[in-house]
């Protein structure tokens, strides 16, 4: 998963879906930069062999959005059928690694599975709109 770079979040926050007529709710899409401390942590868990901690320091909330509650970011792949998450909220920023299960949901149509952890709140992600994400909206 490549980062994401805060102008690209930033510039992309006002996009608007492809496809109006989706009528899927959206995604919460807070972006927090995790600290070094967290990223290093994180790449002691990836599956793939080198990754460089500064590659993975801007991640954003892809649940469904909340109006409140604790915001999760995708780190990095870990095991087979696990990720590394951060967990932040408006009180307290990221400090923690959480190496959840991913959710077992697929898409019934595109045979797609959901890229949430295990028992996530909201929609999964094929129910969601996310704006950041090209191959949600190619036509």
């Amino acid at each position: 998963m490549a980062s994401i770079t805060t102008e690209e979040i930033r510039s992309s926050a006002d996009k608007q879906p492809t496809d109006p007529d989706a009528g899927r709710p959206p995604i919460c899409g807070e972006l927090v930069t995790i600290p070094t401390s967290v990223a290093m942590t994180a790449v002691r868990y990836a599956s793939r062999p080198v990754i460089d901690p500064t590659e993975i320091r801007n991640v954003r909330c892809t649940l469904q959005a909340h109006p409140t509650g604790d915001h999760y970011g995708f780190i990095v792949d870990t095991a087979e059928a696990t990720s590394a998450w951060t967990r932040w909220n408006e009180n307290a920023g990221p400090e923690i690694v959480l190496v959840l299960p991913d959710c077992p949901a697929t898409d019934p149509e595109q045979n797609a599975a959901c890229s949430e952890y295990e028992s996530h709140g909201g929609g999964h992600t094929w129910q969601v709109d996310d704006p950041w994400d090209p191959a949600a909206h190619e036509q």
